[in-house]
């Protein structure tokens, strides 16, 4: 039996797990919650409406898609290791190609298409030659068969928590690089305002 939503209320249509630290750290508890969500008897949502968002312990990856299928978002932030390294530490541990190869493995086992978050951060990820670069990095990673098939889109610009951060904004001239560096590789972009 479905409750109906008080008037002006709205269903939650999709889940994103993401920002209560690494959910792939927390493998079994996050494929409990998701179980529920999905669950008829939860909200009864479906695998291509949670998102399961990581920044890429490549060893869990491919256990997320066998036991749980939903979508995969990668936070990537940088498309080279010295500057991931830094962003995202734990990148020491699992560097740029192996959560890429981590992240088309997981496409290839669930048949879900991938997401790849860049949170653009001033004067730090946000030149144009790193857009090129990004491009450069997610076409390699497309190339064959049909490897495109499993990029749903590159998210630039999004929230970072805390201060002294200075997020650069997704549009304007270098929003507009990076999209077309993105175009250019034939690969599709957004970004969401700031």
């Amino acid at each position: 039996q479905r409750l109906s939503l008080p008037e002006g209320e709205r269903a939650i249509d999709n889940v994103v797990m993401m920002g209560m630290g690494e959910p792939l750290y927390n493998f079994d508890n996050v494929k409990a919650a998701l179980a529920i969500i999905m669950d008829g008897d939860g909200l009864a949502l479906s695998k291509r409406r949670i998102t399961l968002s990581t920044a890429g312990v490549v060893p869990m990856i491919g256990r997320a898609g066998t036991e749980i299928g939903s979508s995969l978002a990668i936070s990537l932030h940088a498309a080279r290791d010295e500057l991931r390294d830094v962003i995202v530490p734990l990148n020491k541990k699992f560097p740029v190609e192996q959560v890429l190869d981590a992240a088309w493995q997981y496409a290839d086992i669930t048949g879900r298409r991938i997401s790849i978050e860049y949170a653009l951060i001033r004067n730090i990820n946000d030149q144009a030659w790193r857009a090129d670069l990004l491009g450069d990095l997610l076409e390699h990673h497309a190339a064959g068969g049909d490897r495109h098939r499993h990029l749903h889109h590159a998210r630039l610009g999004g929230r970072l928590p805390g201060g002294g951060i200075d997020l650069a904004a997704g549009d304007g001239p270098l929003g507009e690089h990076l999209h077309g560096a993105l175009d250019h590789s034939g690969l599709k972009g957004d970004h969401p305002s700031l």
